[in-house]
């Protein structure tokens, strides 16, 4: 399992994270609340971004290290893992967000997370959308989006994940299914998205990313 924090691989027997210091008992908290056939893909996600992130060939100016020569306070945790000081370090509680979910021009729910939020279309005594995040489960009904609207979510999960300071996305989904600024995002690719970027589903289903 990695840290949902940093993505580091957590140490069997280790209460913390040995990178960013998050206490492994939240982590599990976090990630048990997914459905078990979706912490593959999360983790999956986030190796991928370790690897790209570790490679030398790859350059970012987020890989800055800062080191410091004394106590260092509040800093923001998304410079955790690039902070090296000869005191102690303190980290600031990290930014919390809603990924708000809407049909054309209609605002249908907003979902709290820190890091992680999984969207996809689900079925029991009624098909709905889910939203899975490290905060919490939505739910959003076909009596809300309608029973033809609602099949414009796929079976296949979205996962958007916050590594460092940015946000990804990934849907194993083949063919075409997301929209960035109306270009048409290459089915099975890790993409970048930004804050207040609108994510488009099938045309109709809209997706953005919010500071809370």
């Amino acid at each position: 399992m990695r840290c949902l924090s940093c993505g580091t691989e957590l140490e069997e027997g280790n209460s913390f994270c040995t990178k960013c210091g998050l206490e492994r008992s939240r982590i599990i908290g976090k990630i048990d609340r997914f459905p078990s056939e979706l912490k593959d893909l999360v983790e999956l996600l986030l190796g991928n971004l370790d690897e790209a992130f570790s490679d030398p060939s790859f350059t970012s100016i987020d890989q800055m290290v800062i080191k410091c020569t004394e106590d260092v306070y509040n800093v923001p945790e998304t410079l955790r893992g690039r902070i090296y000081a000869a005191g102690s370090v303190t980290f600031a509680p990290s930014e919390t967000y809603f990924l708000d979910i809407s049909y054309g021009d209609r605002l249908l729910q907003s979902a709290l997370f820190k890091n992680t939020a999984v969207i996809r279309r689900e079925a029991d005594d009624e098909r709905y959308v889910a939203i899975y995040t490290d905060q919490g489960n939505y739910r959003i009904g076909s009596k809300v989006i309608g029973d033809m609207s609602i099949r414009e979510v796929s079976r296949d999960p979205l996962v958007i994940v916050r590594y460092m300071n940015d946000f990804y996305m990934f849907c194993p989904k083949k063919g075409p299914y997301i929209e960035l600024e109306g270009k048409a995002v290459m089915p099975q690719r890790v993409q970048d998205v930004y804050v207040n970027q609108k994510i488009c589903l099938n045309k109709n289903v809209g997706l953005s990313i919010r500071l809370k």
